[in-house]
């Protein structure tokens, strides 16, 4: 009866462990990095989506757009005019700020704030002579990995004013 390996036993058993360690490397990585770093990735993609809808909306309901906000003219900001006010989206420092004033310039205390950390949003917005105009948004979601930038979910939207309310043919 034997009461231990013998060394020939431990070596093969060690050379074949060195084998598969990299057939069991990738798996690893997956379960340590890649599975929890997309889960926050989707979490955002929907927080990122949720966004998008409301300036949808308040693009469909517009009368004007303009992209200034104050004294600068960023790919980061929006302002709506609609028939009850004005509505303001700036994005900075990973955060979407959606302000709305009212038809008496006086600001409605409820601000509502989307925080994209990893958030990539530009607006662009383009205007026709006599025509409410179009805004084109340029979404996704940016992070480090390795060393590089990578950038995933991007999606463009454009989204037409004034169409809320009227007929689709």
């Amino acid at each position: 009866m034997r009461k231990g390996y013998s060394l020939i036993e431990m070596i093969v058993t060690i050379a074949l462990l060195v084998m598969l360690m990299p057939i069991f490397d990738r798996f690893f990585k997956v379960i340590a990095f890649e599975l929890p770093r997309d889960s926050w990735l989707v979490n955002e993609s929907i927080v990122l989506l949720n966004a998008v809808k409301n300036i949808r909306s308040d693009v469909a309901e517009a009368l004007a757009l303009s992209q200034e906000a104050g004294d600068s003219n960023e790919p980061s900001s929006l302002v709506i005019k609609l028939a009850n006010g004005v509505v303001s989206y700036n994005f900075k420092n990973g955060r979407l700020i959606r302000r709305q004033k009212d038809a008496d310039r006086e600001t409605i205390p409820d601000d509502t704030t989307w925080s994209l950390p990893h958030g990539i949003i530009e607006m662009q917005v383009s205007s026709a002579k006599h025509k409410a105009g179009a805004v084109e948004l340029v979404t996704g979601l940016e992070y480090w990995d390795n060393g590089k930038p990578r950038r995933k979910m991007a999606n463009s939207y454009v989204f037409f004013a004034g169409v809320a309310g009227r007929p689709t043919q």
